[in-house]
């Protein structure tokens, strides 16, 4: 892929750092972020503490990119000494000049844990860059082998061997697997192999089997605060200053488990070791450069976590905060990128042709301003100059903005950058200097054949294809004469009207899918026409708009009741995807979803459907339901709590008062490790005691 890079790619050897480099666009935003990265670094050395840092951007922002240029910097690999570096090499020659600094990159897709991401990453970079070394005691096996060494040293090579083989099961066949003949050679191959090494590992089994019955086998990293010392200290025994920690993908590998909360919640608040330690002070800085595509806290309750779950972890988020400083990757560096990297003209000729074209655009300001985004401006959105457009032609500086604000939620592979070559290479045949992209052409590039890895994005564009699929696309084969055999075999016989009037469609489901684009706001016919320069012809020069209107109209009256269109002489066109933001109303009320607010809520529901007032409750928590039984008011005192929990429901609890009957309803959960067994076991001690007036309900547990 042109436009996606692997971190541990781009940084195994000279050639690949020098070709990243040699790509790299380093825009003036960008020089002073890695300003602040570098600084970052030279804070941790100075201070001797750990630091730690989120880059931050969408999809496409050049995180990626980002990191390998970083690395080579605090390298000083010898091609970022060239003048399109010179400043920053300038800043680390007077801030890290003869610091030696360890860099380590990862690729964390994959990984069963964080320890297991860390920790084995680490010694496999080591191996690599010191295979004479010794191996740093990360792995839960390096105790068990310093206890056998010891064990070895009272016992003897002879006998320690002999009973290390002992019971192997040799005359079966399988003594060679089970680790049957072991000498001193394969003894010492084996203790001094990797964690992951096969030898290792027949060693291990084979001290399990033998001397260490109750050690299990499988092949688990130390903890992370523990781990994180151990690699400092041997770092430190390797000559190394501070070790930098690439580790890109980090929150992507979380969200794609974000699904399994006890993971993704126990993962993520591990981030926060890489900067503090609860044990032994680290013997040099750790500096960790975490990639961050999205706000974690989102996803976990897009995935269904509990409110109390989602406040615990916002409460771990918060803690995060406040020792994670954040380097914010802009989405403002595409016009330059996209400049330099697609768009750039061949040759000074056809620079030329080109500023012909651009030159010949139209600079009518209900069109011009459109274009050039500059509608609803403000401090945070001022819109495209001149100059900004022309490096963007022929895409429009608002359909960049459209790019760029569902490029968050857009897969990997459909990067802005990425939807922008292939929208070329489509029309290669077919597109003229002269041609402006119309934005109406992007919908088939972000939304058809894409999941978003945003459930909210993913609803919008299911909604939208629905609606355009099923409803729009039909109205429109239908006014034009045109079949979908005819789109698919014989795209270039579709008249042109039909074309337009696709665009005007698939741009208004686009202002409701990217309502944060200031030109798809409160979008009008004309500025719908204007979105699409050049694709709506009208009988009358300027008339496009009423040609628009009268189209969308027909629509909303006709085919799809989700498009309004409101009175007056410019009125607003709007799409409804989903009638309700559920989200935001969740969000709102999660705090609410704890267990204590769900037994409230259950005793107060039964209450209800029992015809029992809330507020007839006596001090222990009982209420009174006057029933008539053969003639005679009788009282029921009904009582609600967790029955195997004497906390939650004392003795006396399950005590009548003279002349009543009591039911004792138990909740149809519990917590973790308790099933309606207990609540059983808790009513048989019960039943030892005197009679009582009593009936216990134990529904099913959900």
């Amino acid at each position: 892929d042109d436009y996606v890079l692997r971190l541990t790619d781009s940084t195994d050897d000279d050639a690949h750092i020098a070709a990243t480099l040699d790509a790299y666009v380093l825009t003036q935003s960008l020089h002073a972020n890695f300003d602040a990265a570098l600084d970052l670094v030279a804070d941790a050395l100075k201070q001797n503490t750990s630091r730690a840092a989120y880059l931050t951007g969408s999809f496409g922002s050049g995180k990626s990119h980002f990191m390998a240029v970083l690395y080579a910097l605090l390298g000083n690999h010898p091609a970022v000494r060239t003048p399109k570096y010179q400043a920053l090499t300038g800043h680390y020659d007077g801030a890290l000049a003869g610091k030696k600094l360890l860099r380590l990159t990862y690729h964390l897709l994959g990984a069963t844990s964080l320890e297991q991401a860390v920790l084995r990453g680490y010694v496999d970079q080591i191996t690599r860059l010191h295979p004479d070394a010794p191996l740093p005691a990360v792995h839960l096996s390096d105790t068990l082998l310093t206890d056998a060494e010891n064990l070895r040293a009272r016992m003897g090579d002879e006998e320690f061997l002999a009973g290390l083989g002992a019971g192997s099961g040799d005359d079966d066949g399988w003594g060679g697997l089970l680790g049957a003949g072991w000498d001193p050679p394969r003894y010492q191959a084996a203790l001094n192999a990797p964690a992951e090494d096969s030898r290792r590992r027949e060693l291990v089994s084979a001290l399990a089997r033998t001397y260490f019955t109750s050690f299990s086998e499988t092949a688990d990293y130390v903890d992370l605060d523990r781990g994180l010392v151990v690699i400092s200290e041997h770092a430190q025994s390797l000559g190394y200053d501070a070790v930098v920690l690439f580790l890109d993908e980090l929150v992507l590998w979380l969200a794609f488990s974000v699904r399994d909360t006890e993971f993704f919640a126990r993962e993520s608040q591990k981030i926060t070791k890489l900067v503090e330690s609860s044990g032994r002070q680290r013997a040099i800085p750790l500096i960790s450069l975490i990639s961050r595509q999205m706000d974690l806290r989102k996803w976990f309750a897009d995935a269904g976590a509990s409110g109390a779950e989602q406040d615990a972890l916002d409460r771990a988020f918060q803690y995060q905060q406040g020792r994670f400083r954040e380097i914010e990757l802009g989405d403002d560096n595409l016009a330059e990128v996209a400049h330099a990297r697609l768009l750039n003209p061949k040759d000074e000729a056809a620079q030329e042709i080109l500023n012909k074209a651009f030159a010949d655009l139209t600079r009518s300001p209900e069109v011009w301003e459109v274009l050039r985004d500059s509608l609803n401006a403000d401090e945070k959105h001022r819109g495209a100059s001149e100059a900004e457009f022309r490096l963007t032609y022929p895409f429009s500086p608002v359909l960049m903005s459209t790019l760029r604000n569902l490029s968050t939620v857009m897969q990997r592979e459909r990067t802005a950058l990425k939807v922008m070559q292939r929208m070329l290479v489509d029309r290669r045949d077919t597109l003229t200097v002269d041609d402006l992209i119309p934005v109406g052409d992007a919908f088939d590039y972000i939304v058809e054949g894409s999941e978003p890895i945003d459930n909210h994005a993913k609803n919008m564009f299911d909604a939208a294809r629905d609606l355009y699929h099923n409803r729009l696309l039909p109205a429109l084969l239908d006014k034009h004469g045109v079949s979908i055999e005819q789109l698919d075999t014989d795209p270039d016989s579709v008249p042109r009207g039909f074309r337009g009037q696709e665009r005007i469609a698939k741009t208004l489901l686009l202002s409701a899918i990217a309502p944060n684009v200031p030109a798809l706001r409160d979008i009008t016919a004309g500025r719908l026409a204007a979105l699409n320069h050049g694709s709506i012809k009208a009988m009358v020069a300027g008339g496009e708009a009423r040609v628009v209107l009268g189209v969308v109209r027909d629509w909303a009256q006709k085919d799809a009741p989700e498009i309004s269109v409101s009175e007056g002489a410019n009125p607003v066109i709007r799409v409804q995807l989903a009638e309700v933001d559920y989200q935001s109303v969740l969000d709102r009320i999660r705090a609410e979803d704890n267990a204590g607010r769900r037994r409230a809520l259950l005793r107060r529901l039964i209450h209800q459907a029992l015809g029992v007032g809330g507020s007839q409750d006596d001090l222990g928590g009982a209420a009174t339901r006057t029933v008539t039984w053969r003639g005679s008011r009788r009282e029921v005192d009904i009582v609600f709590g967790n029955v195997r929990d004497a906390a939650s429901l004392p003795e006396q609890s399950f005590d009548a008062r003279p002349g009543t009957w009591r039911v004792v309803v138990d909740y149809p959960f519990d917590e973790a490790g308790f099933t309606s067994a207990d609540d059983v076991s808790r009513i048989d001690r019960l039943l030892t005691g005197e009679g009582r007036q009593t009936v216990v309900w134990l529904p099913r547990f959900f």
